[in-house]
């Protein structure tokens, strides 16, 4: 009987983390088409009624960012994140190896940083009750967008970096 190498942990972590973000993209999805009504409602109301929607320009920009960071870890999962291969695909395979990992860490301790700073900036914005200047709306909820999306592309930089560890170690 072989014996299982693999920690529950990481049976069941990238179960969860995929769930979150599968919801998450539906989040996404239902953002997108909020804005795309938000757009037009706007245009519509500016050029046939001469009032257009009060904070629309505001509203448009925290959905495409919530759109963005939402959407970070879902698209490094598909590995959707821009990749420069000119030279890559020239280099031996153990150069290649080598470069991912150095990547990956990076990609970890930049994307780490960002999760920090970022939750101490919405920590700040929300307990000093901060709102928009043309929306009577708290502008600290929002700021937690990032933290949330760091996070998770922390989640998924470490599993992908397990699962490419278990794939060297295979023959």
């Amino acid at each position: 009987m072989a014996k299982r190498t693999t920690k529950p942990l990481f049976r069941i972590l990238p179960l969860g983390l995929r769930f979150i973000e599968n919801a998450l993209l539906v989040v996404c999805a239902c953002i997108f088409m909020l804005l795309m009504f938000l757009g037009a409602g706007d245009v519509i109301g500016r050029f046939f009624f001469s009032r257009p929607i009060t904070g629309a320009y505001e509203l448009s920009t925290m959905m495409m960012g919530a759109i963005v960071l939402l959407g970070w870890a879902y698209t490094q999962r598909q590995g959707g994140h821009v990749a420069v291969e000119l030279f890559y695909n020239k280099f031996p395979p153990l150069f290649k190896r080598a470069a991912a990992l150095f990547s990956q860490i990076l990609s970890l301790g930049l994307f780490a940083i960002i999760t920090y700073k970022s939750w101490g900036v919405a920590m700040s914005h929300t307990l000093e009750g901060r709102s928009f200047q043309t929306l009577d709306l708290a502008s600290g909820p929002f700021h937690f967008l990032v933290p949330i999306g760091g996070f998770l592309i922390c989640l998924e930089i470490i599993l992908g970096f397990f699962a490419s560890s278990e794939k060297a170690g295979q023959p």
